[in-house]
């Protein structure tokens, strides 16, 4: 991505909406609640290929190639990270906002607190569902342990805390692999 399209850092994001209009600002909010609502119905769809894709695979033959169809497998993990990646990103900003809403006193702190939980709640219990539907560790290590020839690959485990804690910088729980040299831009997001 050129530096020209990267998305601003949250800081520079929180001093951006200081100089923007009140109107402009529940605008921005809008769009993200939006973008976010549209980023989980992807990953809803995402998540039945995935279903959809493991299935296939598992109903293969030892002749078969199954190349393709890993392929197509990491493709919608990897989106499915990004778009989560986006989504926590999105979310700060939505709480940004509120914070400087509350600032210019157009927004109460109750409010605010109550509509911040309630979103929070409903995109943990959406990102949830998708991880234990996908089972994300099982078909992440399904793919890992074999190669392009269906020969089994041995590589040392990855250290894992089975807490259930989540993972920095990620909805991933900890446990769960985290997919390779993921795309880590905050404002991206695969939508369908």
């Amino acid at each position: 991505m050129s530096e020209q399209t990267k998305p601003i850092e949250l800081s520079q994001f929180i001093r951006a909406i200081k100089d923007i209009s009140t109107e402009n600002c529940q605008s921005v909010k809008s769009n993200l609640e939006n973008s976010i609502s549209k980023l989980l119905e992807t990953n809803g769809i995402l998540n039945q290929e995935i279903e959809q894709v493991t299935n296939a695979i598992q109903n293969l033959t030892p002749e078969q190639s199954h190349e393709d169809l890993k392929n197509d497998l990491l493709l919608y993990l990897e989106s499915v990270d990004e778009n989560n990646q986006v989504i926590t990103n999105q979310k700060s900003r939505i709480f940004a906002i509120n914070d400087e809403l509350i600032e210019r006193g157009q927004f109460s702190s109750a409010d605010a607190e109550k509509e911040q939980t309630q979103l929070s709640k409903n995109i943990d219990e959406k990102l949830d569902q998708f991880s234990k539907n996908s089972k994300l560790a099982v078909i992440y290590n399904l793919i890992k342990s074999t190669d392009s020839n269906g020969n089994e690959k041995t590589e040392e485990p990855e250290p894992s805390n089975t807490n259930g804690d989540i993972a920095p910088e990620s909805n991933i729980p900890l446990g769960q692999p985290r997919l390779p040299e993921m795309a880590t831009e905050e404002d991206e997001g695969v939508f369908l």
